[in-house]
């Protein structure tokens, strides 16, 4: 479980990845970070193994990191 500070402090990082601003969700133990294509592929690059696809009923780019806690 994520409590809104860690994530707070994930988006600022991720932000600074990405070089401009990102909404966050967590949800179901997965983190979406939702941005301009740019946004979402800069991120890629920096961690290849996770998801990047597009979201039609967001109408924005979205990159994803599924949490696996033992």
């Amino acid at each position: 479980m994520m409590t809104e500070e860690k994530i707070e402090r994930v988006k600022k990082e991720y932000e600074a990845i990405a070089k401009e601003p990102l909404v966050v969700e967590y949800i179901g133990g997965t983190l979406y970070f939702f941005g301009s294509e740019l946004a979402c592929l800069r991120l890629f690059h920096k961690m290849p193994n996770k998801r990047v696809t597009y979201s039609p009923n967001r109408k924005s780019w979205v990159f994803v990191i599924e949490l696996v806690y033992s």
